[in-house]
């Protein structure tokens, strides 16, 4: 990556870059989820105020229940 970044790269160098990404995306999908994650429970904890300022309403889900019509 730092190869590439550096933009002294040939395109085999992005060949093995991209087939590094694939082996690691296959390791983690194929991998148990006790073996990735660790789960505990923490009392009183408080999720901080939100640091960004409030962008508005997302619209994306509002639709989401609607029925399709068969007939568009």
């Amino acid at each position: 990556m730092k190869k590439i970044e550096s933009g002294n790269f040939e395109p085999k160098d992005i060949d093995i870059f991209q087939s590094l990404q694939w082996a690691y995306a296959k390791r983690m999908v194929n991998r148990s989820l006790k073996d990735s994650f660790i789960v505990r429970e923490v009392k009183d904890h408080r999720l901080p105020e939100p640091t960004c300022k409030d962008m508005g309403k997302r619209r994306d889900n509002d639709y989401k229940h609607v029925p399709i019509k068969a007939d568009r």
